[in-house]
């Protein structure tokens, strides 16, 4: 056993008007804080001695002892006076990003291994804590001052084309080695660029807040993961995802963004007691990011078991594919316009033509000359469409339910360009789906490919084996099958569906929908 000591420090930062008291529903980010402590717990307990003390969370493997240092930052937005300051303005983020900054300052040193997991408004913390670490670099603690860290702050959050290079010189002899300094992974439920503020008078208020914030892929970090909400409606919950950078010192970050079904709260948690054993729909992103962050990079989230007496690890994803996809603030749709999430830069089908009132539907997340990277959809979307139960449809704050065919417009629009890259499959079922693929606006000679993450985590291979047993569970065409028409698509073109096949709604609004 080798004798070198590797240090893991774990920020989790959680969402708005989130935190572990339980008074209210739990995320995905305290669930995932407690998995890892039930981890570590167990870990040292198969492997130490009780005669042998062993201090803190360290533990020993085979590659050596691995010690955790490990924090948790309730959401803005929690405190007795800022419910309304934090949770609808921007108040209070650059508090949580400094705060954070702080505490790496403290305990970190040259090689350990750093990882931030953040849910809403604590992904964006999340992300905006590396882009200040990569302008600004992160003060050693004996020279992380008051002083000094707001200097450093200052260069942070002055625009890259004003940036004084003599600013960051100056910090240099007080800052760690900014070559080994890397963030290992970035671990995001459903970030949200607008923080989730829901009016337009209260966002332009607020832009000073978080504007100036770098929430991009950085070369810093090594890996990146992105769970991403397929069926979050509000426009002021557009999703805030990576694109490809145009710097080729990028190149080697890994990126991994799933979208999955369901609205913000349903991927990254708040509407299920799972401390009290409910169950529900936050269960399936949960376990595809413990999956990652243990098969990919090794941490010691507990494993997780249907029948578990421990809340925490109580988990069956595939038991919960029809369980209710909530729509909050389903009344106000009756007024204004709803939003689609285009997936992977792929106008939703729902948001063709001209803008609609009252319940229209127009495209977000579009961005002009950026081309997408890692996202993929997650298994349990495409066995969705092909439910035999309908799941449910929570509206209005939970006060109505209705049981609607899964037909998102997104997710319905993008459906030919998973047919295309899984096209070996079946030579049969593509021919029936290559004009659809065609038919859709691109800038390159083919068309986007789309892959499908499975229940394990891994994506589905785009060629079939020569002969497997698995062969025909990888098979996505079993849900897509050889009839695009089924899923509300236009033998004539891709811009027509049906409005009662997507939402459920009364026929008369049906020609909202048209191209």
């Amino acid at each position: 056993m080798s004798d070198a000591i590797t240090r893991r420090i774990v920020l989790f930062l959680d969402g708005t008007w989130s935190d572990d008291n339980g008074k209210s529903p739990l995320t995905n980010i305290v669930r995932l804080r407690e998995a890892l402590k039930i981890g570590i717990d167990t870990h040292k307990a198969q492997t130490v001695p009780g005669d042998v003390p062993v201090e803190g969370q360290r533990l020993k493997t085979d590659r050596g002892e691995i010690e955790y240092v490990v924090s948790y930052d309730s959401g803005v937005g929690t405190g007795p006076w800022d419910w309304v300051s934090g949770g609808l303005t921007g108040i209070g983020l650059d508090a949580k990003i400094r705060q954070a900054y702080r505490f790496l300052s403290k305990h970190y040193r040259p090689g350990d291994e750093i990882h931030l997991i953040g849910f809403s408004r604590g992904a964006y913390t999340a992300r905006s804590i590396v882009g200040y670490l990569f302008a600004a670099g992160l003060l050693k603690p004996e020279h992380c001052t008051q002083e000094r860290e707001e200097e450093a702050w200052r260069h942070y959050r002055t625009s890259p084309v004003d940036r004084n290079c003599g600013h960051r010189h100056a910090l240099e002899p007080f800052l760690h080695d900014g070559d080994r300094l890397r963030i290992k992974s970035l671990a995001v439920f459903d970030t949200v660029g607008a923080l989730g503020i829901p009016s337009r008078l209260l966002l332009a208020a607020n832009r000073r807040w978080f504007e100036f914030h770098d929430t991009r892929l950085s070369s810093i970090v090594e890996n990146s993961f992105h769970a991403v909400a397929i069926d979050e409606h509000r426009p002021s919950f557009e999703a805030a995802l990576w694109h490809r950078p145009k710097s080729k010192s990028v190149t080697n970050t890994h990126v991994e963004q799933v979208w999955f079904p369901g609205a913000h709260g349903d991927i990254g948690g708040g509407y299920s007691r799972w401390n009290e054993g409910e169950a529900g729909r936050q269960d399936i992103a949960f376990a595809w990011m413990r999956r990652r962050l243990v098969d990919h990079l090794g941490l010691h989230f507990a494993d997780l078991d249907p029948n578990a007496s421990i809340p925490a690890l109580r988990c069956d994803p595939t038991a919960h594919l029809t369980s209710p996809i909530h729509r909050p603030w389903d009344m106000v749709d009756h007024i204004r316009s709803q939003a689609a999430r285009a997936i992977n830069q792929t106008r939703p089908l729902a948001s063709y033509g001209s803008p609609t009132k009252g319940r229209g539907t127009v495209a977000v997340g579009l961005v002009a000359n950026e081309d997408p990277i890692g996202e993929m959809i997650h298994i349990s979307a495409l066995a969705l469409l092909d439910a035999a139960e309908e799941p449910t449809i929570t509206l209005a704050w939970e006060k109505l339910s209705r049981r609607y065919p899964y037909r998102p417009p997104n997710l319905i629009a993008v459906l030919p360009l998973i047919a295309f890259t899984y096209r070996a499959w079946d030579p049969t079922a593509w021919a029936m789906w290559k004009p659809y693929a065609d038919a859709i606006p691109r800038v390159t000679a083919e068309p986007r490919t789309l892959s499908i993450v499975g229940w394990d985590g891994q994506i589905l291979p785009a060629q079939p084996p020569e002969a497997s047993e698995a062969a025909s569970e990888d098979n996505v065409f079993r849900y897509l099958g050889s009839d695009p028409a089924a899923f509300g698509l236009s033998r004539a073109s891709t811009l027509v569906v049906s409005v009662e096949r997507v939402l459920g709604g009364p026929e008369r609004q049906a020609d909202r929908y048209a191209g």
